[in-house]
């Protein structure tokens, strides 16, 4: 066995000798190191061995195009290793015996501009430890494969960190076990990314068990991309369903409660186009105490849909904020919000919150009696609310006063009682209505 290190500063191939310190190419029984500094790429067009190999310099990516290198042992990563992302063919596979630790970037597949794979791209490993970027894409002709052949985690057993992006015909494939906790950052950008375990490739089967988004971490689902959990889901970081792409046609289905204290986003924002097919959320219960956006648009509607009694945490009481633009729903099985304590924005005319037995209107408010302290209700450009009784405020009720557009109704069926803040038209900086603005009750 032979400590084989690189020694030229500028671009090279694997299979040269005067490469490399020991004078001979590498082989099954030499430890491997691109250590040397400088920016360079090394690479691999050919069959190729190593016993370990180590880039301990960030700025060193190993390449292979179309070729095949054999890792008995382990391989670190602290620089860039890239299988066939910067060119058309594809057809290379990356075997490592050992542990796969990944801590800068692993590029897979078709990518940075380039053509389509034609041959598949295959990395397999004992095991993976990611603490970088991993980013994995086939084409419609051919896959693009990691392949680890151990427990789901990258780091620690059930556990995602780093931050990982499949695209189209692309797989993450462990041999058993549940990613319960995502510690970093997951975007499925294609209904054909997945994340799977070895006794079903053709679905997302390896986040069925997932349970704990962290802080600091992010799903992002994209195009047509669907999973599913088993049982509760708790977000305390971000998910986002299809907000930062133009299609939408993607579906997050939990299994039990969905309870957000930061960020859900689903449907078009960010500055992308608008869907074309629906962004959907589905979960038996919520619990909010975070932010919630949705949005659709003119062909196609963003939902979540909680199969429950109207709340977000107590039975009639909507907490956290709730946003709702074009084409938005946000639907319970049945049951009134009679308390707002949170913030509840209804930005459109088809913005709506209902109960399943009228998905048309804003048919689960209609029996709204409370906006608490510091709570806030918001009609913007059309939006229309009607209660069936008496409604104290002792937050703040705005009324097209945050838009120009107007057109919005706020229909009071007994007395409006007013201890704080009710704001009806246009105002805080922005134009004048193009619409009316109405508050109407039985008393004041």
């Amino acid at each position: 066995m032979a400590d084989a290190s690189w020694k030229n500063q500028a671009d090279g191939d694997w299979l040269i000798t005067g490469n490399w310190t020991t004078g001979t190419v590498p082989t099954s029984h030499d430890d491997v190191t691109l250590g040397l500094s400088g920016g360079y790429t090394v690479t691999v067009g050919a069959p190729a061995a190593a016993e370990s190999i180590a880039i301990t310099n960030p700025a060193a990516v190993l390449r292979l195009h179309a070729s095949t290198l054999t890792v008995g042992g382990a391989l670190t990563n602290s620089g860039g290793i890239n299988l066939d992302f910067d060119g058309f063919s594809g057809g290379s596979t990356l075997a490592v015996g050992g542990v796969l630790t990944n801590a800068n970037t692993l590029r897979i597949g078709s990518g940075n501009g380039y053509g389509a794979l034609v041959a598949p791209d295959t990395v397999t490993a004992g095991a993976l430890a990611n603490t970088g970027n991993i980013a994995i894409a086939g084409s419609t002709a051919a896959q693009a494969l990691l392949d680890v052949g151990g427990v789901a985690g990258t780091g620690t057993a059930g556990t995602l960190t780093g931050t990982i992006t499949l695209g189209v015909n692309s797989l993450l494939e462990f041999a058993s076990g549940q990613i319960d906790t995502l510690a970093g950052t997951l975007v499925l950008g294609s209904a054909t990314g997945l994340v799977a375990d070895a006794a079903d490739t053709t679905t997302n089967s390896a986040l069925t068990g997932l349970k704990t988004i962290n802080s600091g971490a992010q799903l992002v689902l994209r195009e047509g991309a669907a999973m599913a959990t088993t049982g509760d889901l708790a977000n305390a970081g971000e998910i986002d369903v299809d907000f930062d792409s133009f299609s939408g046609g993607s579906t997050l289905a939990v299994g039990g409660t969905l309870t957000n204290a930061n960020t859900l986003r689903i449907g078009s924002g960010n500055g992308y186009g608008a869907l074309v097919a629906p962004a959907t959320v589905t979960a038996d219960a919520l619990a909010n105490t975070g932010n919630i956006a949705i949005a659709g648009s003119d062909a196609a509607r963003a939902l979540l849909d909680i199969d429950g009694a109207a709340g977000t945490g107590t039975v009639g009481t909507l907490t956290g904020s709730i946003s709702l633009g074009t084409n938005s729903l946000l639907k319970f099985a049945s049951g009134q919000i009679d308390t707002l304590a949170g913030t509840l924005v209804l930005g459109n005319a088809t913005g709506l919150v209902a109960d399943a037995s009228d998905a048309t209107s804003n048919s689960a408010l209609h029996e709204l009696a409370t906006v608490a302290a510091g709570a806030r209700l918001d009609l913007r450009q059309g939006a229309q609310v009607a209660t069936s009784g008496d409604l104290a405020n002792a937050g703040e009720i705005d009324v097209d006063a945050n838009d120009g557009a107007g057109g919005s109704t706020l229909a009071i069926g007994g007395a409006l009682t007013n201890a704080n803040l009710l704001r009806i038209g246009s105002g805080n900086g922005f134009g004048a209505l193009g619409a009316s603005a109405t508050v109407t009750a039985d008393a004041l």
